[in-house]
């Protein structure tokens, strides 16, 4: 057995109050000796032993009545025949409570399903609704009347944000829910049960809640969703392009907006990694709005990606002689605008914005250098240059000299086009070197690295990891300008290139992203509780894709959810055994009354 107000028990203990009246007041006759009424006292003694049981009938029927009164204002409710006026609908809204497809999506099928019971004369007689949702927080949305409830709940929908039914269960979200599920009343948690089974949220209800119900809404079907960054590469203006894309689950088709134009659709179909084509565009930034046709779940279904069209690069060229990559910067001016200085005037030169410098002697402001490439920018120089100087070193840790060398063998940039010459030209050794696993191999002398790129900040370091500035076999094939300008192009496209971060995973550093009206401050390592889409923080995008997690929608319900409403609420929830016990409390208070009156009169004289 619950009870509805189980604190109110206390008054129970006002059944004293009629003991210690019965105790105050009984009868202490004193005996008097008097011969000549013998036989009048055993007829007292024989009436006075009626009259101790009359009076310990009342005492019982008046200790009844007080116990009665203090039941009924506590209310017990029994798992079968008894229950509370008070029912709590638990509603997921989470990502995958949303629109799939051409279907409106389970949250909408509760929504219909329970305005339809009410409308077709459904019982759920209870006195107090309360509505709860369940997404990436706990909120009590409504608490009232059924009506209140069920527009309240008419006009929720799913959330863009990672939850799952288990978060209630947590932290200050288990707080609000214990608070919303109180003893005695009937909870009802509705779901698709996509993300996990809501055990532990179940588990804390069943703590208060007389019975606690898992009314599963939906079915289980395929979904497609946009699963990985994408990667415009090096956009040139007025030059066909394309955008690497990566989908999971069945091919879908796709639709393609530039710039807040219509959705156009796009030939072929999208699954895995694949390459969606696009038009020639005109320099500048351009924000792309790629869309699966049909792809299921709506929340996975749609990728904002912000790119760039780059002209010509800005490049300087810091050498007292050419070499094969200056000559390669300053003879390409489709690809680069490049400028040659002595090395004295640097101080004095502005850096290039999102362009390269090529560095081939020592400068005196190597910091403002440093501090250039970190916030986007691309350095081409060797590694001895580079680790001579203290405030340039810091941009290669982890990359070093190792004793001795390694062999070479044909040059190789694993680039079909670029290595069809390139590869003709051979090193027989090449110094050996340790790089760090963030570098990436630029060229190689058979298996072994001889240029490698190094992250720094927002930029990269380009690193000759052995003496090649002179090596006339390299420099003397006709595809090495082709590829210096591809590989300087290419890593100032990524320097430049939105970061790409996972809703509901840890956030890879502190940000402030900023959206519309919308600023969410993430610390580092916590999760990232935003939409999916394009972000802004501190003059770079961030693009939000969807969660993987949410993107389920193909797993079966829990053995113990039922899938029907009829079966998830009760027939005659609201039977109140309060009120019953209050007119039982009357009848015995008659009998009472009725008792104390015959007593009255056949023992008051």
């Amino acid at each position: 057995m619950s009870l509805l107000h189980p604190f109110l028990l206390w008054g129970l203990a006002a059944i004293a109050v009629p003991i210690l009246i019965h105790l105050l007041l009984r009868d202490r006759p004193k005996p008097r000796p008097w011969a000549a009424m013998r036989w009048l006292l055993a007829a007292y003694q024989a009436a006075a032993r009626r009259w101790k049981l009359t009076n310990w009938l009342l005492l019982l029927l008046r200790c009844l009545i007080i116990a009665l009164l203090a039941l009924a204002v506590a209310r017990p409710a029994l798992p079968v025949i008894g229950g509370g006026g008070h029912v709590v609908l638990m509603v997921d809204c989470s990502a995958s409570m949303g629109a799939r497809g051409d279907d409106p999506g389970p949250l909408a099928q509760a929504q219909a399903t329970l305005a339809a019971a009410v409308h077709n004369g459904g019982e759920m007689p209870y006195a107090r609704w309360t509505l709860v949702t369940v997404a990436d927080t706990v909120d009590v949305v409504a608490n009232g009347d059924r009506a209140t409830v069920l527009e309240a709940l008419s006009r929720l929908s799913a959330s863009a944000l990672p939850g799952g039914l288990d978060n209630a269960a947590a932290g200050s979200n288990a707080e609000r829910l214990a608070s919303a599920v109180e003893s005695g009343c009937d909870a009802l948690l509705i779901s698709d049960f996509q993300q996990d089974d809501g055990g532990r949220l179940v588990a804390l209800c069943e703590r208060s809640a007389r019975r606690t119900a898992r009314w599963a809404v939906g079915a289980a079907s395929p979904n497609r969703w946009i699963s990985g960054p994408a990667d415009a590469g090096d956009l040139r203006p007025g030059e066909g392009g394309d955008v690497l894309m990566h989908v999971s689950g069945a091919a879908a088709g796709l639709r393609l907006g530039i710039d807040g134009g219509p959705l156009v659709q796009v030939t072929g179909k999208a699954t895995g990694s694949f390459r969606l084509p696009l038009p020639p565009l005109a320099a500048g930034e351009h924000q792309l709005r790629i869309q699966l046709e049909n792809g299921g779940l709506a929340y996975d279904d749609i990728l904002e990606l912000p790119i760039k069209v780059r002209p010509p690069l800005s490049a300087l060229v810091v050498a007292d002689r050419s070499d094969y990559v200056g000559a390669a910067l300053l003879a390409d001016d489709n690809g680069l605008a490049a400028t040659r200085i002595r090395p004295g005037v640097f101080a004095g030169t502005a850096l290039p914005s999102g362009g390269a410098v090529l560095l081939r002697t020592p400068i005196a402001d190597a910091q403002r250098l440093a501090m250039w490439v970190r916030g986007g920018g691309v350095l081409w120089a060797p590694l001895d240059l580079l680790l001579a100087d203290p405030a340039l070193a810091q941009l290669v840790i982890g990359v070093a000299h190792r004793d001795g060398d390694v062999p070479g063998g044909m040059y190789a940039s694993g680039e079909p086009d670029i290595d069809e010459v390139l590869g003709a030209a051979k090193r027989e050794r090449v110094r050996a070197t340790q790089l760090p696993s963030s570098a990436r191999v630029l060229l190689r002398a058979g298996s072994s690295p001889v240029i490698a790129s190094v992250p720094a900040g927002r930029g990269w370091v380009v690193c000759e990891l052995d003496d090649i500035e002179h090596d006339a076999a390299l420099a003397g094939r006709g595809t090495a300008p082709l590829w210096v300008v591809r590989v300087v192009r290419r890593l100032a496209a990524i320097a430049e290139s939105p970061s790409f971060w996972v809703a509901g995973q840890p956030a890879p550093a502190a940000a402030t992203l900023i959206r519309g009206g919308a600023h969410v401050a993430i610390a580092a390592g916590a999760p990232l509780l935003v939409a999916p889409g394009a972000w802004s923080d501190a003059g770079r995008t961030v693009v939000v894709l969807p969660n993987p997690d949410e993107a389920r929608t193909d797993v079966a319900a829990p053995a113990s959810a039922v899938t029907s409403l009829a079966q998830a609420l009760p027939a005659r929830p609201a039977l109140d055994l309060g009120l019953w016990l209050l007119l039982l409390a009357a009848l015995v208070a008659c009998a009472e009354m009725a008792l104390a009156a015959w007593a009255g009169r056949t023992y008051g004289g």
